[in-house]
């Protein structure tokens, strides 16, 4: 993979630590510079399809994750991890960043094309932050906001999310808005020096 700018914009590793599966042990989660999403247990090994490739050859070009969010949308006890991409920089041919949402497991629940950049002259988009679940319109379920690279910031509706377990609503933050979590250092802590 790529760590140059004038070619990618840097992933940053901001690691989440939840409870994916319900089992009472957290899981760290980080998007990496091998273009993956990966799910650690504290014994360093990933389980199910961890870790997701958000990064396909085929495609022809780099592709890296933000930072996700975790949430159980649909109440079963396997949380849903959510995350956007960006792609490299382009001087032609049109390279969308997705929408990611995946299992507790890393299966792929569903993925899309952001929205085109705004400007022609644009031809990559994506969305380098995380996402964040909000409930915006004061109904029942919830919404997720993501800010673009180049099409502005958009929501998108998160049906049958209602009374949903929010494990990770924002950038580095497990509870609310601020980026004030201080469950990561200390798993990571355990997880290194194991």
């Amino acid at each position: 993979m790529s760590e140059s700018y004038n070619r990618i914009e840097n992933c940053q590793p901001n690691p989440v630590v939840v409870d994916l599966d319900n089992d009472g042990k957290r899981e760290i989660l980080f998007a990496s510079y091998d273009g993956k999403m990966h799910a650690y247990r504290l014994d360093k090994t990933e389980h199910g399809n961890w870790p997701y490739s958000i990064y396909k050859k085929a495609e022809g070009f780099y592709r890296f994750a933000s930072e996700p969010v975790v949430a159980d949308l649909d109440r079963d006890g396997c949380s849903e991890v959510i995350f956007t991409s960006w792609t490299e920089k382009a001087s032609s041919g049109l390279r969308l960043g997705k929408l990611h949402i995946l299992d507790c497991r890393g299966n792929v629940i569903h993925e899309q094309n952001l929205p085109r950049p705004k400007s022609s002259s644009r031809h990559e988009n994506g969305a380098l932050p995380a996402p964040t679940i909000a409930d915006l319109d004061g109904d029942a379920d919830y919404e997720l906001v993501i800010n673009t690279i180049n099409s502005g910031f958009v929501a998108y509706d998160l049906p049958g999310s209602a009374g949903a377990k929010i494990q990770w609503r924002s950038g580095r933050n497990r509870g609310g808005t601020l980026r004030n979590d201080v469950t990561v250092a200390p798993m990571m802590h355990l997880l290194l020096n194991r």
